[in-house]
């Protein structure tokens, strides 16, 4: 097993959170909260768990596709394809 030298890793440059191929000047906008910009950011989780309610709002792949199906079938029952196009059908009731 490898030991680590501390001196050697403080020698490797702090890379940027936000931008690619920036070196870390401790500028400290990482540290700003997302929901609030005026607000340093304390960890409260309130922006992690608003992701959650929304993930959750989100239908499933399989709901996807079960509404997909039910819509192509609605559509065709109302439609008769003539001369490769579709037109609306009249309803006998």
């Amino acid at each position: 097993m490898e030991k680590f030298m501390k001196y050697k890793i403080k020698q490797v440059a702090k890379m940027c959170i936000l931008e690619e191929g920036k070196i870390c000047d401790n500028c400290c906008d990482c540290f700003v909260c997302e929901l609030n910009p005026d607000k340093i950011c304390d960890n409260c989780a309130n922006c992690l768990k608003l992701v959650d309610h929304f993930i959750k709002k989100q239908p499933h792949k399989e709901e996807i596709h079960t509404l997909e199906k039910v819509s192509k079938v609605s559509i065709k029952r109302h439609s008769v394809k003539s001369n490769g196009h579709y037109r609306n059908r009249k309803r006998l009731d």
